[in-house]
């Protein structure tokens, strides 16, 4: 955690922080790592009897096979949220298992030489995996497609959507780049800065990123929080939060001193969505 440097927070050997303010729950959904164990599945293979290696037509059949898969596996509340990624269910021991659709990495088809099944293994960018498997390798091909479709589609609608919303804050942005005294932050932004800066002195960058996006919500106009927040998502590999949220601080402060550096951590954070 020593290559992030976050502004105004008074601690050493940490990060410093760049900014932004937008989505908290996807990027709490990006950040949040999966546990290895609870999502291995072992299906009897002849659950898909025909068409089981092609891909699906639409989000509505690669939704339909996967809470099919799941529910064989005993599992229950199974959604899919298309709109922010995130992908959630609750196993059979009660526990809840999430993985946000957007941060999928790669999937990759092998055979346990122990027991025959074929494993689909889907990886997030900061490196947790995940697996299901089955005895038939179609079967196996089959939930990857879906996996992979979803995926996209997911990436694409988060996509848009922060497209909008970059979209709307240049006008915010210009107009307050006229005035000659800037707006207070207001006492619940404030608030959330406080506990931004402290968890960050604590090294706790996910509860740090999420007070600064709610500290942006209420007050998107902080060059040093849109900063901070920016990078601090780089840290934790939400990429597309890291981008947004860095395109907000060049818009507030387009003649900074660090924009050049600002625009070349954009340059990077994409070629990681890109080339995962």
């Amino acid at each position: 955690m020593g290559s992030v440097v976050v502004r105004g927070v008074a601690a050493a050997g940490i990060i410093a922080v760049l900014g932004g303010g937008f989505y908290p729950t996807l990027l709490a959904q990006e950040a949040k790592s999966i546990t290895d164990q609870e999502a291995c599945k072992t299906m009897k293979s002849g659950a898909h009897a025909a068409d089981k290696s092609k891909a699906p037509k639409d989000v509505a059949e690669a939704e339909q096979w996967l809470r099919n898969d799941f529910a064989q596996a005993g599992e229950s509340e199974i959604q899919f949220n298309l709109d922010t990624g995130n992908f959630s269910y609750k196993t059979k021991n009660d526990q809840m298992f999430s993985f946000n659709l957007v941060t999928l990495a790669q999937t990759t088809l092998s055979r346990d030489a122990a027991t025959g099944a074929w494993r689909v293994t889907f990886t997030s960018y900061d490196g947790a995996s995940s697996w299901f498997q089955t005895r038939d390798r179609d079967h196996s091909v089959r939930f990857q497609a879906a996996l992979q479709f979803l995926a996209a589609q997911a990436a694409q609608n988060v996509d848009a959507t922060h497209a909008a919303a970059l979209e709307s804050f240049k006008l915010q942005a210009a107009a307050w780049r006229t005035l000659t005294v800037k707006p207070t932050m207001p006492d619940d932004a404030y608030s959330h800065k406080v506990l931004a800066e402290a968890a960050y002195q604590d090294k706790n960058l996910l509860k740090a990123h999420l007070e600064y996006t709610l500290a942006l919500e209420k007050f998107p106009a902080w060059p040093e929080g849109q900063f901070n927040d920016a990078l601090i998502a780089g840290e934790l590999k939400a990429y597309r939060n890291a981008v947004l949220h860095m395109k907000e601080y060049l818009l507030l402060v387009p003649d900074a001193p660090d924009a050049q550096a600002a625009k070349d951590k954009i340059i990077i954070w994409q070629d990681k969505i890109a080339q995962p």
